[in-house]
């Protein structure tokens, strides 16, 4: 930020060797700093408005003050004001030529003229700035200007180039800058820019010295990391990155959970959970279910209830699969035969073995305990009677077969 030039020295203007004069009128501090540079601009405090008057005028940073080009607080502009675009400022250089070089002229005329500015927080302590240039015109040398209701008198200052600074604690959210009405010509403005700071408030970036390496819109000062454009105090911080986007000392504090899945078990199973952002990476936070054990079937291709060929269950049962194995029969169809007192038929796979009536029985028999065969694959089996595949299977039949002890049962008829 430049570095304010002004001392203030506080007697009255007799020569034109003075370059300072102050002084204290209603309250309000008042000072007439001739502009020799750049530097009799004065800085500090938040900048509320600033503005390069004239036709034509040019938007310009001088002094560390961003002037715009807005006429729009001028009162009667066109009738009272007259936009100039003569150069009365011959001496002026670089951007203080730009500033100083076109004007706006207060006719003398009856009606006041204003010029007014918004922004003001009331009760802080303001400055507001006046420039007038004039170095050709010998009409214009002098003028009233009345601010916060305190009026100054400006005069004998042509041909120089003059600051008009006055300090005021604000009233209202506006300030009215008013050069009353003139009877005669040479009591008129000829105003060529204006500024107001607040300065209670935080001084305003200083136009000219930002440095902005990565083009993101943000000064250094500002910028926690002027080589990435996208960090910056305006980001997201939503990467989950590992880096403060945002420059407000947190990493990632914006990065949105999403639902997500585990790794899969042996049988493809998965458990869900939630994205976590943890050290600029995105992990999921879900853990995968246990391996499911090992687990054999068989295939049981007629459907006896008692498979034959290995296969894997272990993530489920496949189509036509049984957890018993060891079929002895293929192609098992049920016993087609009416069965005597005390004989076994397995007439339905998905039942035990039947009995005869006058059943006095003990032993029950099922398709798992005769591997999958019928009494009538027993018979075949066993090259037993042929009067067996017309009334069942008999007790010791059954027993020499499955090698289950059914002494109890044998002989009974």
């Amino acid at each position: 930020m430049s570095q304010l030039k002004c001392s203030l020295v506080n007697f009255f203007l007799i020569l034109a060797f003075v370059f300072h004069s102050s002084f204290a009128l209603g309250g309000a501090n008042f000072t007439r700093i001739y502009v020799d540079d750049e530097s009799d601009l004065l800085a500090g405090g938040k900048i509320i408005e600033a503005n390069n008057l004239g036709s034509g005028a040019q938007q310009v940073d001088v002094g560390c003050i961003p002037f715009g080009n807005d006429h729009s607080g001028l009162s009667a502009l066109g009738h009272n004001w007259i936009l100039s675009v003569a150069n009365f400022c011959v001496e002026c250089q670089g951007n203080l030529d730009l500033l100083l070089d076109t004007l706006v002229w207060q006719a003398g005329h009856p009606i006041p003229i204003t010029l007014t500015i918004s922004g003001l927080v009331p009760g802080n302590r303001h400055r507001i700035q006046l420039f007038f240039a004039n170095d050709l015109n010998a009409t214009a040398a002098s003028t009233n200007v009345i601010i916060e209701g305190t009026r100054y008198r400006l005069s004998n200052w042509r041909p120089r180039s003059v600051n008009l600074v006055a300090e005021f604690t604000a009233s209202s959210s506006t300030v009215v800058v008013t050069f009353p009405a003139a009877s005669y010509t040479p009591y008129r403005a000829v105003l060529n820019a204006y500024s107001l700071h607040d300065l209670d408030q935080a001084d305003s970036p200083c136009a000219g010295t930002c440095v902005d390496e990565d083009q993101d819109g943000f000064c250094q000062e500002d910028d926690c990391n002027d080589s990435d454009s996208s960090v910056h105090p305006n980001a997201l911080d939503s990467l989950c990155n590992g880096v403060d986007n945002n420059c407000n000392g947190q990493i990632d504090e914006d990065f949105n959970s999403s639902t997500c899945l585990s790794a899969s078990n042996n049988c493809g199973e998965r458990n869900s959970g939630s994205h976590q952002c943890l050290g600029g990476q995105v992990l999921c936070d879900a853990t995968a279910p246990a391996d499911l054990p090992a687990l054999l079937a068989y295939l049981d291709i007629d459907g006896d209830g008692v498979g034959e060929d290995e296969v894997d269950a272990t993530c489920g049962l496949p189509p036509k699969a049984v957890l018993t194995g060891g079929d002895l029969c293929l192609n098992s169809s049920p016993d087609r035969m009416s069965l005597g007192p005390n004989q076994y038929g397995l007439l339905d796979f998905n039942s035990p073995f039947s009995i005869g009536k006058n059943n006095r029985l003990s032993k029950i028999y099922n398709a798992k305990s005769t591997h999958g065969c019928t009494c009538s694959q027993i018979v075949g089996k066993m090259s037993a009677g042929k009067g067996h595949l017309k009334k069942g299977c008999s007790p010791g039949l059954m027993e020499d077969f499955t090698g289950i002890d059914s002494s109890g049962d044998r002989g009974k008829r």
